[in-house]
């Protein structure tokens, strides 16, 4: 994409339709340039944007040079109100682009479906230009004097991707303001004891713009919360159970719509129920977990002993008609990946997940990562923090028996909506709510057990595989054991912008618990 070279002067900024412009910041500076381009010796100017297309918010145009002026690095960011106005100029960019006499496409392998580059020489300059759009941002490159070669082509896009960090990074930050709301409520809650220690992330289009921590990971030691500090992260476990499946499938070594029986054979509803049933939660499986399990959950079973129990309790309705939130689908689920792929439940979600994401700090319970911080209980936030058991892993397994940071689980959020893990079937399918609302989650009758929204308040299933999709914007799931609690949570906005957030919390309460029962969210 040919565009972005009329800076003006530095010092005369230029005057957008809006009068606004981008950050300087947003603009990679020359030292990063020079990795790439080491030519280009000294900026020359920095303004706005006179090639900005479309209703642009505010623009930033950078220019630079070699010494000699022969060669040209331009960089340039426009922001736009929305990722629909930006994606109109992108659109409107591309074909400005086409029309230009001379003008040609470059064939660049991995470059994306929203980004685009090319070459036209005109007279003795060669101009070789690069648009991407990303979220409200269009981010270009253009060389001049440098020859196409496929060298050059590479550097090109390495510099173009850089410099898409840094623009997100800048324009994509909370404000001053923004910032001190987010801070004051985070540092709130130690203070009000809510909880010994938190831990926040929030991402924008794979990128962090916040994180914070407040509070305690041990209180015995005052060790301080970390934003490294790995906790255990309940039951957004099961969104990498959905995984391990997925990628299975993939590999073709199980279909969704096999019978569990095929892989466990040892339950005697079996041959009633499809894998695909039990990752949306309508398999029918007895959500009675006590009874499953033994009576607190902190204590081993072995599995003869948890099959024996599963088997003696009746199916709750016929599999597809009801949504229960039952935690023994995910934990017959990771059975299921270790019997189709020969490995441990850990092994599988570390060979394919855990270690090309680069989450170095994300593992199990039973095999936690150093400086894991201890969890906590009280009855209201001001009460005394306590000890007490936690979940067991013959428990929470392949529903809640992960441990991980706020860090690993933004490049979770970042590398799978990315398509990085899954492919888009895949990805499609996992965030497919079944039964085009016809399927109702069933209504909690009980009135020692509050009504929790989306997963038993009686109304149409919200819930596809480990998410929970309430709108078309926002995907997402909590994780609460007795002693963690932790959010993760995705906003969609547009078709190209998106944000995550996850936070942790090291103090569970004992008003979601009972001798008779216990649900992981």
């Amino acid at each position: 994409m040919v565009r972005g070279e009329q800076s003006p002067p530095r010092g005369t900024d230029g005057v957008s339709a809006s009068g606004a412009l981008v950050s300087r910041d947003a603009v990679v500076p020359l030292t990063l340039v020079t990795r790439f381009f080491p030519e280009a010796t000294q900026e020359m100017s920095t303004g706005q944007n006179a090639t900005a297309v479309g209703k642009s918010k505010a623009t930033r145009s950078v220019i630079y040079t070699s010494s000699d002026k022969s060669k040209k690095v331009t960089i340039s960011v426009d922001q736009y109100a929305s990722s629909s106005d930006a994606s109109a100029a992108y659109e409107e960019a591309v074909q400005k682009s086409r029309t230009v006499p001379g003008f040609r496409p470059i064939d660049a392998p991995n470059l994306g479906p929203q980004a685009f580059i090319g070459t036209v020489t005109q007279g003795t300059e060669t101009h070789i230009g690069l648009g991407a759009l990303r979220g409200t941002l269009i981010v270009g490159v253009t060389l001049v004097g440098y020859e196409p070669s496929a060298d050059t082509t590479a550097k090109l896009i390495s510099l173009a991707r850089e410099e898409e960090k840094a623009a997100d990074a800048i324009v994509a930050a909370p404000s001053p303001a923004v910032k001190q709301k987010i801070d004051a409520l985070v540092q709130a809650q130690p203070a009000q004891r809510v909880t010994p220690g938190i831990a926040v992330a929030i991402s924008k289009n794979g990128q962090t713009i916040y994180e914070n921590t407040a509070g305690e990971r041990d209180v015995s030691s005052h060790a301080p919360m970390l934003i490294t500090t790995p906790q255990p992260i309940g039951s957004i476990t099961k969104q990498f159970t959905t995984a391990g499946i997925l990628l299975l499938q993939q590999e073709k070594k199980l279909s969704i719509d096999d019978k569990l029986s095929k892989y466990v054979p040892e339950y005697v509803h079996g041959d009633e129920i499809t894998l695909r049933q039990m990752l949306n939660m309508v398999s029918g499986i007895s959500d009675n977990d006590p009874a499953i399990y033994g009576d607190h959950l902190t204590q081993p079973i072995t599995r003869n002993e948890m099959f024996a129990n599963l088997n003696a309790l009746a199916l709750t309705w016929k599999p597809g008609t009801h949504m229960v939130y039952t935690n023994t689908n995910y934990n017959l689920l990771g059975l299921v990946i270790e019997r189709a792929s020969g490995q441990s439940y850990l092994a599988f979600l570390r060979e394919h997940i855990f270690s090309p994401l680069g989450m170095s700090s994300t593992s199990t319970i039973d095999h936690p990562p150093p400086d894991m911080a201890s969890g906590y209980h009280h009855e209201k936030p001001g009460e005394p923090f306590t000890t007490r058991a936690e979940l067991h892993p013959d428990f929470s397994f392949g529903t809640g028996n992960l441990v991980s940071t706020t860090q690993d689980l933004l490049k979770w959020d970042a590398a799978l909506l990315g398509q990085k893990v899954l492919n888009e079937a895949s990805l499609r399918t996992m965030f497919t709510v079944p039964g085009d609302g016809n399927i109702n989650t069933v209504l909690e009758e009980d009135k020692r057990f509050p009504v929790l929204l989306h997963v038993s308040d009686g109304k149409p299933t919200v819930y596809a595989m480990g998410w929970m999709l309430p709108n078309p914007h926002t995907k997402w799931h909590g994780g609460h054991t007795f002693l963690f609690d932790r959010q993760t949570r995705c906003l969609a906005m547009g078709t190209t912008s998106r944000s995550s957030a996850t936070f942790a919390t090291e103090a569970g309460s004992s008003r979601r618990t009972s001798p008779s029962r216990f649900t992981i969210y």
